[in-house]
């Protein structure tokens, strides 16, 4: 039998019924279509006309779906595929490295933010670019590599490196008045890597409402933690929480002014 070709889906469906009544009278067998069509032509039968048609083919052949889900399966993890040699051994390693990479960068990334900074005389916060690299980096390798990358972030700091605010570094900055702010950065990045990957982040009124939402966590420890310290709600409030909800603002503005970070890679 010559080579099967599938110019179209409707081609497809007639091609593939034939396919599987043919080969020596063996409905469906696995080892025929494996032989007879190629890796381009099976990905477009599972991809697409399999997928579209599934009800024609279980009325034609109520094992289809069983064959072809077998057909499929040995497919992919057949080492006899040239494809599957490119992408054999050496897939995982570039992965790890790649994610390797992104989170060395997301982690730069928010130590970088964190030299921005402006002390206020009347707090012991000081106003720093930490939580919008948190929320940028969030929009840029979404909530794994961003929460991975933050948590790489705070033990650097913790093991001495000088990335907190100021080239600040040490576990004092955790008990601290800044503690809670550090800590809240976690939640927030996974809160901003989850918009993302759910592709709440394609406009800018997203991107927006994802770094007011990523700011709650932040604030919330934040307050928390200084209320322990000072031992007053309402102090800890005037002076972790209020002179910052304008300089907020501003930052889900500047955010949403990157929208098109936040639209690469997301999930369909």
């Amino acid at each position: 039998m010559d080579r099967l070709v599938l110019p179209n889906p409707e081609s497809n469906i007639a091609q593939v019924r034939h396919a599987s009544k043919s080969a020596d009278g063996r409905r469906g067998d696995c080892r025929y279509l494996h032989n007879k069509i190629s890796s381009f032509q099976w990905k477009t039968i599972c991809k697409s006309t399999f997928d579209s048609h599934i009800n024609s083919f279980t009325f034609v052949y109520p094992g289809w779906h069983r064959a072809s889900t077998a057909l499929y399966s040995r497919h992919m993890t057949s080492t006899q595929s040239p494809a599957m040699h490119r992408l054999g051994p050496e897939v995982i390693p570039t992965r790890i490295l790649t994610n390797v990479v992104k989170v060395i960068a997301c982690s730069c990334i928010i130590a970088l933010g964190a030299q921005l900074e402006l002390k206020l005389p009347y707090t012991p916060v000081p106003i720093t670019g930490q939580s919008l690299s948190v929320v940028i980096g969030s929009l840029l390798f979404g909530r794994k590599i961003a929460l991975a990358g933050t948590a790489t972030y705070l033990l650097e700091g913790a093991s001495g490196l000088p990335v907190f605010s100021g080239g600040g570094a040490g576990l004092h900055h955790f008990a601290g008045p800044t503690g809670g702010y550090l800590l809240g950065f976690l939640p927030a990045a996974y809160a901003a890597g989850w918009a993302k990957d759910r592709g709440f982040t394609r406009s800018p009124i997203g991107v927006f409402i994802t770094v007011i939402a990523a700011s709650i966590p932040i604030f919330s420890l934040g307050v928390i933690r200084l209320w322990m310290i000072i031992g007053d709600l309402n102090t800890a409030l005037s002076s972790g929480l209020y002179p910052f909800i304008a300089g907020d603002f501003m930052k889900a503005l500047l955010a949403s002014m990157l929208t098109p970070l936040a639209s690469l890679n997301n999930r369909k």
